[in-house]
């Protein structure tokens, strides 16, 4: 049985990450790399069900809910200092597969980096079930 200082289970773990590119809208395209992604995940999130039309402010919710019920995946962290950075975490039934890992100047593009990699790379519980499943919208925001 490995421990968590064993290097054989630091191996594994560093196994596991897989960091994707820096979506950042600073660079020298002023952020139109970070854009398509956005638009491109806005367009897999409409495949289950999101409508970035009437629900714009449900985005994140959208994010989330997907991120659990279609690939398996899990936001681990969100971390901020001179830019942003996501950890999410996507599982293989109750075993860790990978740990994906982004810098972005906004969260949004680093979440949307994520969408499109999940979508590129795991299978889609929708698409097998073959049926988006259907609840309610989540609350609104109280104002």
């Amino acid at each position: 049985m490995s421990t968590p200082n064993d290097p054989a289970t630091a191996m594994e773990e560093a196994a596991k990450r897989i960091e994707l590119p820096m979506e950042c809208i600073h660079g020298s395209d002023n952020g139109a790399e970070a854009a398509k992604t956005l638009a491109r995940a806005n367009d897999i999130l409409m495949t289950g069900g999101y409508d970035p039309e009437d629900k714009a402010q449900f985005w994140l919710s959208a994010v989330v809910y997907q991120m659990e019920h279609r690939w398996q995946a899990s936001i681990e962290a969100i971390d901020c200092d001179q830019w942003a950075a996501v950890l999410v975490q996507v599982y293989e039934g109750h075993e860790l597969a990978k740990r994906l890992y982004v810098q972005c100047d906004l969260v949004e593009h680093g979440l949307a980096a994520i969408v499109c990699w999940l979508a590129d790379n795991r299978p889609d519980q929708f698409a097998e079930n073959e049926e988006v499943p259907v609840g309610d919208d989540p609350p609104s925001p109280v104002s």
